[in-house]
């Protein structure tokens, strides 16, 4: 939809923030194919990049570590001051020049003495204590107690370096001094040129031998003291404040203060190694009641941290920088024991806060953190932790492997606690965090709480780790703020969320408890909800489109007084029986379900949708509001019972059940039919624009009324079902698909661009009024199956015979209705179709065609058809005469002229005047003759005049040895005939003649003639069209005297009849088509006397007889309203008087140009013969009058001839003739040639 159809946005993808591991880390194995690695030199640098190449680099120092030979680093050309201990790191060498070896005070010297050690390693065999004095001088000196303890109660002056022995104890009380400045390294051991020397930095740098190097340690100075192995117990009086060097140590050792007052060490303890070797475990111990504060820089490597007594305060940081602090081993703080933090040395830096790191946690002491953090990195196993963490700081659990740690006893520290992969937090027993703090779980870190004593609450929860619950719920109390986690859930029991801030579960929870929504707001993904939901307050599902498909379902139940909403824009499924009660708002993306998940008050944004996805019918009763949409697919209908005005439109392709138009939405918003079907359960009126897809989709009303005001757009086909009523009104230019009513009643009024189908089943209702009616058009096609038509009159006075086009098809109307019918009983309603509109007229059934009669030829037919109407005809004539009920006043005139056939009759007339004009072509040339002229020999043939067929002037007198003539002449003609008709009688004719004469004698000339002619009657209005094909016989003759002349000729005509005229039928025309023959005889004579000599002005009369016959026909093609036409025999009699004129222009024997002229007057005596017919669909048969107009009976008939020898034996020759009387004009015109011999 998508929307097609509906606009989407994308939610900004979140973002796991990762925290900056130090690379004090213990490292991991190096992986070649990390993307770190092979991008290590591409863009900038990161941590990241920067980790793995350290992993790289460990790996090979750990092989290195273990070659043969016991460290392995000679072989690299690395020299060392110092020499080898029991540590795998190099320790301070010194020179010893002798060794005292004491298992009492009386072997250290004389009684009361002090012992000066310079250069001097003591080697103690048994323990002891002495309080005698000691010096050490420049040269320094080893203390080695084996495994004994040497307690030291005497003062210490130290101007060397003091090195300490052995696994056993040394333990200082004196008040010692020591003034050492420190050298480089007195000793040096290793290879020779080619080596490095490392030296500590800040110290003199011996001479280097040829290609060595000088490598720096990075601790500074060189210590006063080196704690080689074992333990050294002191106090913080034992190490003056005033010390100016600081104290260093390699190896497992242990560094205890052992005192009951409160003290200070100011000086650092410096643990660094060498770069690359292995890290210092320096175990830093506190005994006694008092505190002992540690305010230098403290670097303990590996060891670990123990306070059995008393405080241990790690100290001296300023801002981030500086300042004491544990080791990386475990932390042991004992029960009324306390390790204090507070300002304890930085040594872990994450982007989201800085943190003291030390191992492992243990005991049952505490520890203060202030506003400090702390981070434990746990060793692989189990580790318990029975004390209590106080302050505003936060804690961070690590492990390397996979390891665990327990509190036993309730937290107080308030920051937010981290536990990063492989690590697991638990809480037994009484085991608490503090409800403030916010809990962060990563990777394969775990939160436990299932061994815990009863519920626990925390801060809000992080992460993408673990949580397991068991049976113990775990309430978030978030005042304010987010906390999002992706992880899961393990356990049965609860969830519970409190406080007004919002915690979101973006992963796979896989909870199967139950979460509560108590305050605040939860954001979930449908994976990230527990197995059911009570909300009572909000919640809000998320789900983003970069999923494939980007739909996530959830099937458990969600109830409460809460709100839900859903964002994103992604698709949530709720397929659960939902009953919480405080609505729904969909923000983005859409919100699908059933009306069972679906329920209660929805709101819907722009952007986004409520969808049903019904199986089962189902009952809405809730509303949906918003600019968002409304969907709806599946095999169940949804029953939409609440006012709904979101405008955002209402788009299904399964089946809605509406009672009325609130019901699906805004009036604004859009109604989309996607192949689904809309079930009314009352009366709709609507205003929404109604979308129809390809899919198409179906409105079933049924038995009420869907009243459309709105508009139709889409390529689908819209079908109507139900026996309701679809009222549609106005125009709808959008809606290219077919409107398919296959039942109940439709008032269509309007148009539309598509197509139209009334069904068998349906009724088109129709309203009119006097003078008006609706009216629908289509650019489509529109397929009538046989249904009705209910005409609706209005009330009014109907005193017109008016038509209406109801349906108007661009793309044809096909099929009929089976049955018309109107309300009013007092008017009657027909029905007409044309190829592309269907047609109606309402109109008073007792009124008669007669009384629209205008001229006298109309009546028969209209008497007829009167008959036919008032029951005579039957119902077998009804279809084709009902069509006359469709005629308006002003077409009804036009159609009874028609239907009575008046045009045939002029048909007749013309055909008459047709033939006549053939005979001119002989009757009148026969007299263009010039006496004296023309070839007379002195044979006694001069004066007598020459009978020439066809055109006597025009053919030319036939010369001395010449009795033979060959003519041929074309002839062409048109006239017209004024009719009382819409429109006259047009005539025109075509043709050949061709003919031959011989001169038997002077006086006598006998021919004979041959014609083809094409006649054309056309008459406009009622359109009639009849072509004649003549084929014509004939003969002729003449006599002439001195002055007296007889002319004679007779004939024979065969015609072929095809005639096609229209039924002006208004709307409806049809056309009637017949072919027929007939037959022409005419015979002709004349006689004239010429009053001179010449012959040059002759009189004549004449006498013509006329008979024709056309055979009887049926006019096909137009059903019962054609006529069936009886034979018909005509007869008459013309008689003719008139002047011709002979006038030689050069008249000589060899050119003899003539010019010849007449003029008569012709009156007709007789003429009988009445044309009759029958409507074809008239049972009785009943004949009428087919009368066409009174023809006059005086016509004037004229002429005129030229022609001339074009040779010995070629005459050439034009002419032309007419006949005009009041109602007919003739015109024809000739020319043709002769060949005599």
């Amino acid at each position: 939809m998508a929307t097609r159809g509906i606009p989407r946005r994308h939610l900004a993808r979140t973002a796991v923030a990762l925290g900056l591991l130090a690379l004090a880390v213990p490292a991991t194995a190096f992986d070649v194919d990390r993307p770190e690695v092979t991008g290590a030199y591409l863009g900038e640098v990161t941590f990241e990049k920067r980790q793995v190449a350290y992993e790289g680099v460990d790996e090979l120092l750990r092989v290195l570590a273990d070659l043969p030979g016991g460290g392995g680093s000679a072989g690299l050309g690395i020299s060392v001051i110092g020499s080898t201990s029991s540590g795998l790191g190099p320790s301070y060498g010194i020179a010893v020049d002798n060794t005292i070896t004491a298992a009492a005070d009386g072997d250290l010297a004389a009684h009361g003495n002090p012992v000066a050690l310079d250069g001097t390693r003591l080697a103690v065999t048994a323990s002891f204590a002495t309080a005698r004095d000691f010096t050490i001088g420049s040269k320094g000196a080893v203390i080695d107690t084996d495994v004994h303890t040497l307690t030291l109660s005497g003062d210490i002056d130290a101007q060397g370096l003091l090195r300490k022995d052995g696994p056993g104890i040394l333990v200082l009380t004196g008040a010692n001094t020591w003034s050492q400045t420190g050298s480089c390294a007195p000793v040096a051991s290793g290879s020779g040129a080619g080596g490095s020397l490392i030296i500590d930095a800040g110290s003199p740098s011996p001479p280097l031998p040829a290609g060595s190097s000088l490598v720096c340690r990075v601790a500074g100075a060189p210590p006063n003291v080196y704690l080689d192995e074992g333990t050294l117990r002191v106090t913080t009086t034992s190490f003056d404040a005033s010390l100016a060097s600081a104290f260093s140590s390699f190896g497992d050792t242990v560094l205890e203060f052992d005192q009951d007052f409160d003290g200070t060490y100011a000086q650092a303890i410096n643990g660094d190694p060498v770069v690359g070797l292995r890290r210092p475990r320096l175990t830093v111990v506190k005994r006694g009641t008092g505190t002992v504060t540690l305010n230098q820089r403290t670097f303990l490597g590996d060891g670990g941290t123990q306070v059995h007594a008393g405080t241990l305060a790690f100290g001296g940081r300023n801002g981030t920088s500086g300042g004491a602090g544990p080791g990386d081993g475990t932390v042991f703080v004992a029960a009324g024991a306390t390790l204090d933090l507070r300002q304890a040395r930085i040594n872990l830096v994450t982007p989201e806060r800085s943190y003291t790191r030390t191992g492992a946690l243990s005991g049952d002491g505490a520890i203060v953190l202030g506003a400090n953090n702390l981070a434990t990195e746990l060793p692989t196993g189990e580790h318990a932790w029975g004390g209590v963490i106080s302050g505003t700081g936060g804690l961070r659990v690590a492990a390397s492997r996979e390891a665990r740690l327990t509190f036993t006893r309730a937290q107080t520290y308030g920051g937010p606690t981290t536990i990063l992969d492989k690590a697991t937090l638990a809480l037994v027993g009484a085991g608490a965090l503090s409800a403030s703090s916010a809990v962060s779980v990563s990777g394969r870190g775990t939160l436990d709480i299932s061994g815990a004593d009863a519920g626990r609450t925390i801060g809000g929860l992080n992460g993408n780790g673990r949580v397991t619950l068991g049976t113990r719920a775990l309430t978030l109390d978030l005042a304010s703020g987010d906390a999002s986690f992706n992880g899961s859930i393990s356990g049965s029991a609860d969830v519970l969320k409190s406080g007004t801030g919002t915690q979101s579960f973006l992963g796979t929870l896989g909870h199967t408890g139950t979460l509560r929504i108590r305050q605040g707001r939860v954001r979930a993904t449908t994976t990230g909800l527990s197995a059911q939901v009570v909300n009572d307050a909000e919640l809000e599902l998320v789900q983003g489109d970069d999923v494939a498909p980007p739909l996530n379902a959830y099937s458990g139940a969600i109830s409460g007084s809460g709100r839900l909403s859903k964002t994103g824009p992604g698709i949530v499924w709720l397929r659960g029986a939902n009953s919480y009660s405080g609505g729904t708002t969909v923000e983005e993306g859409v919100l699908l379900g059933n009306t069972a998940s679906l329920q209660g008050d929805i709101e819907a944004a722009a952007d986004a949708a409520a969808a049903f996805y019904q199986v089962d019918d189902g009952n809405y009763a809730g509303r949906l509001s918003g600019a968002g949409a409304l969907l709806a697919f599946g095999p169940g209908a949804v029953t939409l019972s609440g006012d709904n005005t979101h405008t955002g439109g209402t788009v299904f392709s399964g089946t809605l059940v509406a009672a009325r138009a609130a019901n699906l939405g805004a009036a604004g918003g859009a109604l989309a039919f996607a192949g689904g079907t809309l079930r009314q359960a009352g009366d709709i009126s609507s205003r929404h624009a109604v979308f129809v897809d390809a899919a198409g989709g179906t409105l079933d009303t049924g038995a009420h009324q869907f009243v459309l005001r709105g508009s139709l757009a889409g390529p689908g086909t819209l079908r109507k079902r139900g026996s309701g009523l679809f009222d549609l009104a106005g125009a709808h230019p959008g809606f290219t698909g077919t409107l398919d009513v296959v039942a109940g009643q439709a008032r269509l009024a309007g148009s539309t661009a598509g197509a139209l189908v009334l069904g068998a089943a349906s009724t088109l209702v129709v309203d009119v009024g006097p003078g008006q009616a609706t009216r629908f058009d289509v650019d489509g096609n529109t397929v009538l199956e046989g249904g009705a038509l209910a005409v609706h009159a209005a009330p009014g006075a109907y005193t017109k015979r008016v038509r209406h086009t109801v349906l108007q098809a661009a793309g044809g109307v096909s099929g009929s209705f089976a049955a018309a019918g109107i309300d009013d009983p007092a008017l009657a309603v027909t029905v007409g179709y044309t190829a592309d509109a269907v047609l109606v007229t309402v109109s008073d059934p007792a009124a008669s065609l007669t009384g629209f009669v205008q001229e006298p030829q109309q009546g028969g037919a209209a008497q007829v058809l009167d008959g036919l109407a008032g029951g005579n005809g039957g119902a077998a004539a009804g279809t084709d005469f009902a069509l006359l009920s469709l005629l308006t006043e002003e077409e009804l005139p036009l159609a009874l002229e028609s239907l009575a056939g008046t045009s045939i009759a002029h048909v007749n007339a013309s055909l008459a005047q047709a033939s006549r004009a053939v005979f001119q072509v002989t009757n009148q040339r026969l007299g263009f003759l010039a006496p004296g002229l023309g070839g007379f020999t002195s044979s006694g043939a001069a004066g007598a005049a020459p009978l020439l067929a066809g055109a006597g002037l025009a053919f030319g007198l036939p010369r001395q040895g010449q009795p033979h003539g060959a003519w041929l002449q074309g002839v062409g003609g048109a006239g017209s005939l004024d009719t009382t008709s819409s429109s006259d009688t047009d005539l025109r004719l075509g043709g050949i003649v061709a003919g031959y004469d011989l001169a038997p004698s002077a006086a006598w000339t006998l021919g004979a003639l041959f014609a083809l002619t094409e006649t054309t009657v056309e008459q406009a209005l009622p359109a009639h069209r009849t072509n004649i094909d003549t084929w014509q016989i004939g003969l002729y003759s003449r006599w002439r005297g001195t002055r007296w002349t007889i002319d004679g000729n007779a004939g024979y005509s065969d015609h072929d009849f095809n005639a096609r005229r229209t039924l002006a039928l208004g709307p409806v025309p049809r056309t009637a088509r017949a072919a027929f023959d007939g037959h022409t005889w005419r015979t002709r004579i004349a006689a004239g006397y010429a009053l001179d000599a010449a012959g040059r002005v002759t009189p004549y009369l004449a006498l013509e007889h006329l008979a024709q016959k056309t055979g009887g026909y049926t006019e096909r093609d137009a059903g019962a309203l054609g006529l069936v036409v009886d034979a018909h025999h005509e007869t008459a009699l013309t008689s003719e008087l008139g002047l011709r004129l002979d006038l030689p222009l050069l008249a000589d024997r060899v050119r003899d140009v003539r010019l010849g002229a007449y003029a008569a007057w012709a009156h007709e005596y007789t003429g009988d013969g009445i044309l009759r017919a029958h409507l074809a669909g008239d049972p009785a048969a009943l004949d009428f009058a087919i009368r066409g107009d009174h023809q006059p009976r005086d016509a004037a008939r004229f002429g005129l001839a030229f022609g001339f020898n074009a040779g010995q034996s070629l005459r050439l020759f034009v002419g032309g003739d007419g006949q005009v009387d009041a109602r007919q004009t003739f015109f024809s015109a000739n020319a043709g040639l002769r060949w005599r011999w």
